[in-house]
């Protein structure tokens, strides 16, 4: 996060924060922590979650052809975007999936897959954007597979196990992602410092989504 300082870019975070600022952040953090906490403990609020947000997508592009998405999101955030686009919906449409129905051996493979493609992502736009320091701490993460999965009964909430200093470098190794190269920090840092993201990557040897 240090070397981002010196991005003029990145640097806009850091400076006048003010007192609306700061408080625009906290509200936004109050509200992010109550949806993820309920989309972790209801399967039925992430997935009317995850149709909100398509339909607003939709409705922001003004096109339901794949074609017109693929094109407007290269354009607001290059391929990065496009590739994150798809594997959100497609982690989201399998965690509801495993919630549905159970976890199987084959789900576990999926989601190490996942992950590990989620994290080159970030790894690679890094690469791009001179911050090669932060893309090797991406690819340690990557290596450090998930070592299963398993459903609660109580809640129906997904349990990832993994690595003690998983969720530790994850939570760092994206704050340092998310301020060298993308814009609108009000809203992206709260939910990275959210109380119940925190929680699970910092305390605890699981995270439950």
């Amino acid at each position: 996060m240090c070397a981002s300082l010196e991005d003029p870019k990145a640097k806009v975070a850091y400076e006048k924060p003010g007192a609306e600022g700061i408080k625009r952040m906290l509200n936004h953090m109050h509200a992010f922590n109550k949806i993820i906490t309920k989309m972790s403990e209801d399967k039925d609020t992430m997935l009317a979650t995850q149709k909100y947000l398509e339909a607003e997508v939709t409705k922001m592009i003004g096109s339901t052809s794949l074609l017109t998405r693929i094109k407007e999101l290269y354009s607001a955030a290059g391929l990065f975007g496009v590739m994150k686009d798809y594997t959100i919906k497609l982690a989201i449409t399998n965690m509801n999936e495993m919630r549905q129905r159970g976890v199987t051996e084959a789900d576990i493979k999926d989601r190490r897959r996942t992950l590990t493609i989620n994290i080159w992502e970030a790894m690679g736009t890094d690469t791009v954007h001179g911050y090669r320091d932060n893309a090797w701490v991406g690819k340690a993460l990557a290596d450090d597979k998930i070592q299963s999965i398993k459903t609660t009964k109580v809640k129906d909430e997904l349990r990832y196990s993994l690595s003690k200093h998983f969720g530790r470098l994850y939570e760092t190794w994206n704050l340092a992602f998310v301020t060298g190269n993308l814009e609108f920090m009000d809203i992206i840092y709260p939910k990275l410092l959210s109380p119940r993201v925190l929680l699970l990557t910092t305390r605890r040897t699981s995270m439950s989504a």
